[in-house]
């Protein structure tokens, strides 16, 4: 059995909903990446700087892991969908993983349904990606599948871990 890391980012709480889901049907361990700087409070600055910091590509200062990446087999990355990619504090993660070919799977949350563009630019930096889970902020039209998509992603997972 692969020793699995869910490793996530999470804003406003549904991916950290969708993380803690995972690591408790998969039975794994799971680690939120903090900024050394926290985003702005309020939902408007929040999307300017956050959408500008994923338009460009920014990479952002974030707190070492509570566990070393390098201890895990698999690992699966969880983030919001900002600008139709990755959130910067995700792709600081990438970027600095030392084990990123380990990174096979990846599921995304999203007010406006571009989790497919921001999966797509995944797997060109990560081409072990092979799974991947389109999720909907919970409080925009697209979360009406969250729960069926996440059991299947969870039944995915399951076969890749028993490798």
């Amino acid at each position: 059995m692969k020793k699995t890391l869910i490793v996530f980012y999470s804003l406003d709480g549904n991916t950290r909903a969708a993380a803690e889901k995972l690591a408790g049907e998969l039975g794994c361990d799971s680690a939120e990446i903090k900024t050394v700087k926290p985003m702005p409070k309020s939902t408007f600055a929040k999307l300017i700087v956050g959408g500008g910091q994923a338009a460009f590509n920014k990479l952002v200062p974030i707190e070492p892991l509570e566990c070393d990446p390098k201890e895990y087999d698999l690992i699966v990355i969880g983030t919001p969908v900002w600008a139709g990619k990755c959130s910067a504090p995700v792709l600081s993660f990438i970027e600095n993983c030392p084990v990123k070919e380990r990174i096979e799977a990846v599921f995304t949350s999203s007010a406006g349904g571009d989790n497919d563009k921001c999966v797509a630019l995944l797997k060109k930096r990560i081409p072990s990606i092979a799974l991947s889970c389109a999720l909907g902020d919970a409080r925009g039209k697209h979360a009406g599948k969250n729960e069926e998509n996440l059991a299947v992603f969870i039944n995915e997972l399951r076969k890749i871990t028993v490798d």
